[in-house]
């Protein structure tokens, strides 16, 4: 999946709507104190096949 698609399916108003229901979580260096990666945690996805 190209970069645009990806922006495309997942627009930052997407992590927006998702920190506020709390499942946006970051790690952060703690030398630098900058984000180095993020993510939406779920317990239940549609797009799941389990």
């Amino acid at each position: 999946m190209g970069k645009r698609v990806y922006e495309i399916i997942y627009p930052l108003s997407y992590y927006e709507k998702e920190s506020e229901k709390g499942h946006l979580y970051g790690l952060i260096d703690q030398e630098t104190n900058q984000l180095v990666c993020g993510a939406v945690l779920l317990e239940e996805d549609a797009r799941w096949k389990d």
